[in-house]
């Protein structure tokens, strides 16, 4: 696998005590829980691998809602003690043991290709690799308009449409069940800040208050339910199974 670990700079950047509190974080596991569930139709998943899981944000949410989520992270980062059984970190998903790939059987892949030069490449060893996982989740950064310095710093290759992830799946082996756009109301003022100053905080702060944030994650949620899923956004999420003939 090409090396995409964050520095131990970027980790505390990107991920400060208490950040699973901000609106981005419980937006994006609570759909990210309904994609699992839309994607097992009806039959639960056994064990599910993310891959690149940075300090177990998401693992830790999925846990708590009685789903066998697991996580390998390439950097050698500590996570916390409730964490530590469930998320091996400094290893690379390819290097867990066949036994280990066998029993996965759906992957998350959550704002991970796009530190990838050829992520065709990387979700087709996935394919392969895990041959029992019967769906894979993809989330990455969207709309190349939106780049900015943010982008820069924390190692992007590209920023994506609702098009382009598809065909990056289906040239993978994947065939697409369901995909959109996240955080559409987030889109202009993402857009305005790239327009006008193309540049933005790259040190991500923890809120303090929880109101707005518990307010404002709902509010995306619903969203992601109730609006066109090609209206523009930040970020595109996509779930996908393998196809019988890649």
């Amino acid at each position: 696998m090409v090396e995409t670990a964050f520095d131990l700079a970027k980790f505390d950047a990107a991920y400060p005590q208490g950040i699973e509190a901000h609106f981005w974080n419980r937006a994006r596991n609570r759909i990210i829980l309904r994609e699992i569930g839309s994607a097992s139709a009806g039959r639960k998943f056994g064990r599910v691998l993310k891959i690149g899981c940075g300090r177990g944000i998401v693992l830790k949410y999925l846990r708590q809602h009685d789903i066998d989520c697991h996580g390998v992270e390439l950097s050698p980062i500590s996570v916390s003690a409730d964490l530590a059984p469930y998320l091996r970190t400094g290893v690379d998903c390819f290097a867990l043991t066949e036994a280990e790939r066998r029993v996965v059987d759906c992957l998350l892949l959550l704002d991970v290709t796009e530190h990838l030069p050829e992520p065709v490449l990387f979700l087709s060893q996935l394919r392969t690799a895990f041959p029992n996982a019967r769906a894979l989740t993809v989330s990455v950064p969207a709309r190349h308009e939106l780049w900015s310095n943010y982008d820069d710093y924390y190692g992007h290759f590209r920023r994506h449409t609702l098009a382009s992830l598809n065909a990056e799946l289906e040239d993978a082996g994947f065939h697409t069940i369901d995909s959109g756009y996240m955080f559409k109301a987030l889109y202009p003022v993402m857009l305005a800040l790239a327009k006008l100053f193309r540049k933005r905080a790259t040190v991500i702060a923890a809120p303090h208050g929880g109101v707005m944030h518990r307010l404002l994650g709902t509010a995306f949620v619903a969203e992601w339910r109730l609006m066109p899923k090609q209206l523009w956004g930040t970020s595109v999420l996509a779930t996908a199974i393998p196809r019988a003939n890649p």
